[in-house]
């Protein structure tokens, strides 16, 4: 019988770590490269914290407010151009809320500081 198991794959070592660094930070590397390059060695746990959790909060953030906007339009039936604008004007006041609170989580996207 086959037993079914996912290979792990090898750390890199923090040697290498440091290395893709100064790559990195030395020489004039576009950032599509840097993060293909920093990317290729994450562990999971910091893919998590990078990628994934960055994603989910995007989606859940315009889901939010495509939720919150209909609501208010359905329940308090909102239908003069005063109230519409209302709804805009809340609309990006959320979005900017929502992307002042992703870059205080995230402040340099896939370059955020290790802690």
């Amino acid at each position: 019988m086959l037993a079914m198991c996912a290979k792990k794959l090898p750390r890199p070592p923090p040697e290498r770590k440091r290395e893709i660094d100064d790559r990195i930070k030395t020489s004039n590397i576009d950032d599509e490269t840097a993060v293909r390059l920093l990317r290729r060695d994450l562990s999971w746990r910091d893919w998590v914290l990078r990628d994934f959790l960055r994603y989910w909060y995007g989606a859940g953030a315009f889901t939010l407010d495509a939720f919150l906007i209909v609501w208010i339009h359905q329940d308090y039936r909102v239908r003069d151009i005063i109230g519409i604008t209302g709804l805009i004007i809340l609309a990006f006041t959320l979005a900017i809320l929502e992307v002042f609170l992703y870059r205080r989580i995230w402040p340099g996207g896939i370059f955020f500081k290790e802690q």
